[in-house]
């Protein structure tokens, strides 16, 4: 059985939202299913959201009030599986 790739993602700035407080996500790599979906979504924001939700399991609502600095650690993991990552072997260029 394959290994299954995931992050645990510690809040600096934990979320409450209902009766739960979010001070971690857990982070999985994502499925095409998911990421077709997640770029359905009209902004870069939103695939960002959409995405985050979907590989942790957390509501769409609690992605979205992710703070900026927990936002750059969700998507520094996802970028590895983005179309906009370098294809297996290659360097990632510079920006």
């Amino acid at each position: 059985m394959a290994e299954e790739i995931t992050r645990i993602i510690t809040l600096k700035s934990p979320i409450t939202f209902g009766d739960k407080t979010y001070d971690t996500l857990t982070l999985t790599e994502p499925t095409l299913d998911q990421l077709d979906q997640a770029m359905k979504q009209d902004s870069k924001m939103g695939l960002v959201a959409s995405l985050i939700a979907s590989v942790s399991g957390v509501p769409i609502a609690v992605a979205r009030k992710l703070k900026s600095r927990d936002i750059r650690q969700c998507s520094d993991f996802l970028e590895a599986f983005t179309e906009d990552s370098p294809e297996t072997g290659e360097a990632k260029s510079p920006t």
